[in-house]
């Protein structure tokens, strides 16, 4: 994880009537660390606690956090079973699992993420297309981890 962090930094070293440098600079690993750490947890604390919950595809409510899926005309939420945050493979992992009750849906893609309002999330983890249909009894079952390196 730290050797993966994409950071870089640089010195102006400047002498008063002198030759301008610019000199490339390693940085350091204990910011690395920080840096890491704090992804960590401002990711396990963002999923946040109100997860989707009806068990078929019901209009997101309102302030809830986990997983849609849209067609290509409306959002459904997936009722979250759970949210799992790994710090040592830096991966969370949300599953959901939803019951099509009533009406049938061709799914065009999904996305993820905290603080679902007005078909858009306030901090958009993921997002995908597809093209899936789920008939009425079928159970739509997804697994999306996501890994930070």
């Amino acid at each position: 994880m730290i050797e993966k962090l994409g950071m870089s930094g640089e010195v102006t070293v400047s002498i008063r009537k002198g030759k301008k440098q610019k000199i490339t600079n390693s940085i350091n690993n204990e910011l690395k660390s920080e840096i890491a750490s704090s992804l960590r947890n401002a990711r396990s604390f963002f999923v946040g606690g109100s997860l989707f919950g009806t068990d078929n595809f019901a209009t997101p409510t309102s302030g809830e956090n986990g997983i849609i899926v849209h067609t290509s005309s409306a959002s459904h939420e997936t009722k979250m079973t759970s949210v799992a945050v790994n710090t040592s493979s830096n991966t969370i992992t949300l599953v959901s699992s939803t019951k099509a009750d009533g009406s049938s849906y061709t799914l065009t893609g999904a996305k993820c993420g905290h603080d679902y309002s007005s078909d858009a999330f306030a901090t958009d983890y993921a997002s995908t297309t597809f093209s899936q249909s789920v008939a009425d009894g079928q159970q739509l079952d997804l697994t999306w981890v996501i890994t930070l390196s």
